[in-house]
């Protein structure tokens, strides 16, 4: 694959990515309960990176322990 399909590709990926990103973000935008449980593993201080394809919605469970 050359160049130039490579950025076509990309380009028309992220032009899919985003139409959907409002919808996508809607759909969680509300805490699963599942997840509580993450929060045993933040201490006080602690450095977090959420990474993934998500809304930082852990961002709620984890807040006050990271300062």
């Amino acid at each position: 694959m050359d160049n130039s399909q490579i950025n076509k590709t990309l380009e028309s990926l992220e032009a899919g990515y985003n139409r959907i990103a409002m919808k996508f973000s809607d759909t969680r935008k509300f805490f699963w309960r599942d997840l509580e449980f993450i929060a045993d593993y933040v201490d006080s201080g602690d450095k977090v990176l959420d990474f993934g394809c998500g809304n930082g919605r852990l961002l709620k469970i984890i807040k006050n322990k990271t300062r």
